[in-house]
């Protein structure tokens, strides 16, 4: 809706659909860990928990276009999409083992690869600043057409 909205330039009906994401999506789906419940109970936690979170995403990056900040959003009890990131972090850098279930071949090192990473390049160029320190390891799992949509950052 919000996308077909923007592009008609209905940008009162894309505006009332992203601020409702705040409650509906954000504050319903994450928790103030960072967590996000409802993926954890999967046979492929981590690949939804990944899936769930771009998704939210990249409405944060339709949200932009008609001023709304969902990035930066954050509700009473502190959840925030910045927040599922923070939850992930420390399973991309693998310094953490993921204990949820992840019924995938090449197991949840290979999802980190495949879909965690370039999900934080994505979110880092929808922000405008890097949300994982190791920005080469980001990038590098990027696939062509997410390079072109969400170009990684430039940095110093």
């Amino acid at each position: 809706v919000i996308g077909i909205a923007i592009y008609l330039s209905k940008t009162n009906i894309a505006r009332k659909w992203t601020e409702a994401a705040k409650v509906n999506r954000i504050a319903a789906q994450i928790e103030v860990d960072g967590s996000q419940p409802h993926e954890l109970t999967r046979t492929k936690s981590l690949s939804y928990s990944a899936m769930n979170l771009k998704a939210m995403a990249l409405v944060a990056s339709m949200a932009q276009k008609v001023e709304v900040d969902l990035l930066n959003f954050t509700d009473e009890k502190g959840r925030s999409l910045l927040k599922a990131v923070e939850y992930l972090t420390p399973y991309a850098k693998k310094e953490k083992t993921w204990t949820y279930p992840q019924i995938s071949e090449g197991g949840w090192q290979q999802t980190v690869d495949q879909n965690v990473l370039p999900l934080f390049s994505m979110i880092s160029s929808i922000y405008g600043r890097p949300v994982f320190e190791d920005k080469e390891l980001m990038q590098q799992k990027l696939e062509a057409l997410d390079r072109l949509k969400y170009p990684p950052l430039l940095y110093e």
